[in-house]
């Protein structure tokens, strides 16, 4: 820590009022070191120590050493597409995240060889590098080291039947993807371990500069995720006593943590905002949950089980109309929550508007009045939207780290959708036309019957693995891990009995409705003549 604070006060990094020390729930923090009255910043950071996407590209000027002409070759070598310059390429959602995860795997593997030519100085962010969490730390606190292959892992066990277990093994297969990819085009041994460390250490410690907490926009760089040495020592709150805000190019440019309230005693820790994170995201992000956390988590289930684009041309057909959605753009995952929605049959349930869309969809045929032509575009690509079943209800994850393609404009509309005869185009045209069919009920009751299903079985296994806790409770008690893996799920455990109890009762409702009545009396006759 002495190499890294003496590293820090070099590049002009000023604290002088603000320490880092030990926590006692665990990790470092940033804590006061003296009495504050003042509402004037406790910590300054150098616009050169924010590394982000652009400034990698070493480009700032021609003595600037910080990032290696190396370093920019591997770029060069990885990032796509070879029709852009590089300047352009880096500057892609998916290409930016990747390149700032790729820096810290470069400078990850120097930091343990130093056998990089291009280093012959040493690294400029050795000392950061080397004050980061070690791997180490990271397999005894964040729930993507665990193994979800493993039978004998019982903390993942205790995940099983949640959205959390189904995002876990999405996120190892993209990184595993990942991995394999960049195997062959990097010049050192990257293994698949570093590459989960560098993505962890990414996505526990980015922030996104586009707004202060202030909600001013700040500057014209379109790169604007961000990996801030010192910084990233502040931990979360629900309460903070600090905010960051960027300062002034013409002041010099940079960061500066500024408390919120004051006076702050001294040796009280500072701890920022990480934003309204649910105890879902904040354990798949950084590996904790919050007690009494205000904002309500969510059920996740992909679509795929209900509509996979593979299994005929007319599940192929609906997955293409889904992917020219954007107004939300269309990502493969139903999601239900405690907040209600608009949708007037399904709305008390907690399901999303566009998860009864595009169930709605899954549920509907031929029989129904159904019509699915394709236009004279090309398809899309449908394995890109598969790719997106990991958890991502973050700002700063707004995808998955794969590079997704969102321009589906140049597709727009290349499968045409008619319901009983009427052209819908939107999730509303699809919500409303199938409202107003004379057998809505029925496709209704097709609706909550698929969710309830799911609901039950993925409720039935969570309590299939309660006697874990009492089997192995006492060496599970040694992980820190263990009270926030319970935490969440008994909260994903509360929102599967409210989605069973709601989507039970609304079941029903709709087998007394007059017209489901008279469908399955039809339907009934059929098999009985057959």
């Amino acid at each position: 820590m002495d190499v890294f604070l003496t590293w820090c006060s070099q590049q002009g990094i000023k604290h002088d009022s603000v320490d880092i020390k030990q926590t006692d729930y665990g990790g470092q923090g940033l804590f006061l070191n003296t009495s504050f009255t003042s509402s004037a910043p406790l910590v300054h950071i150098p616009a050169n120590l924010l590394i982000t996407a652009s400034s990698l590209l070493n480009d700032s000027a021609p003595n600037d050493k910080r990032f290696s002409p190396a370093f920019v070759d591997i770029l060069n070598t990885v990032l796509g597409p070879d029709t852009l310059s590089l300047e352009e390429r880096i500057k892609l959602p998916g290409n930016e995240k990747k390149s700032l995860r790729l820096f810290l795997a470069y400078e990850i593997n120097y930091s343990r060889t130093g056998a990089s030519t291009s280093h012959q100085q040493g690294s400029f962010w050795q000392s950061y590098v080397n004050n980061l969490p070690p791997v180490s730390f990271f397999q005894q606190n964040h729930i993507l080291f665990l193994d979800a292959d493993d039978d004998t892992d019982a903390l993942f066990m205790l995940l099983e039947g949640t959205s959390m277990a189904s995002s876990i093994r999405a996120k190892h297969a993209s990184l595993r993807r990942e991995w394999q990819e960049l195997q062959t085009l990097v010049p050192w041994n990257l293994t698949l371990e570093d590459w989960m460390y560098s993505d962890v250490i990414f996505w526990s410690r980015v922030v996104d500069l586009t707004t202060t907490t202030d909600g001013d926009n700040q500057g014209d760089d379109e790169c604007t995720l961000a990996m801030i040495p010192f910084f990233d020592f502040a931990n979360h709150r629900m309460e903070p006593n600090l905010r960051w805000q960027l300062t002034n190019k013409e002041d010099g440019g940079g960061l500066d943590l500024v408390p919120f309230d004051v006076p702050i005693t001294c040796g009280q820790e500072l701890c920022l905002s990480y934003g309204d994170k649910s105890n879902q995201e904040l354990l798949f992000l950084h590996g904790f949950t919050l007690d009494q956390n205000p904002t309500a988590g969510q059920v996740t289930f992909s679509l795929t089980p209900f509509l996979n684009p593979g299994m005929d041309q007319e599940s192929e057909l609906k997955w293409q109309w889904l992917q020219q959605q954007d107004s939300p753009p269309f990502k493969p995952i139903l999601s239900m929550s405690l907040q209600p929605t608009t949708d007037d049959t399904f709305g008390h349930t907690g399901w999303s508007f566009e998860s009864i869309c595009m169930m709605y969809l899954a549920a509907l045929d031929h029989d129904d009045g159904l019509e699915l032509t394709r236009g004279m575009n090309d398809k899309n690509n449908i394995a890109d939207d598969l790719n997106q079943l990991h958890l991502s209800t973050s700002s700063m994850e707004t995808a998955t780290e794969d590079d997704d393609d969102d321009d589906n404009n140049s597709n727009k509309h290349a499968v045409r959708l008619r319901l009983d005869g009427k052209s819908l185009m939107t999730w509303t045209d699809l919500s409303a036309a199938v409202q107003t069919l004379p057998h809505a009920p029925v496709i209704q009751l097709r609706v909550v019957m698929m969710l309830l299903d799911a609901s039950q079985y993925h409720l039935q296994q969570i309590i299939a693995h309660d006697d874990l806790l009492k089997e192995n409770g006492h060496d599970l008690s040694k992980s820190p891990l263990l009270s926030h893996i319970v935490r969440y799920r008994d909260e994903e455990r509360d929102l599967l009995q409210r989605s069973v109890s709601k989507l039970s009762l609304l079941a029903e409702e709709l087998m007394d409705n007059e017209t489901v009545k008279e469908y399955l009396d039809k339907m009934n006759s059929g098999v009985e003549d057959d």
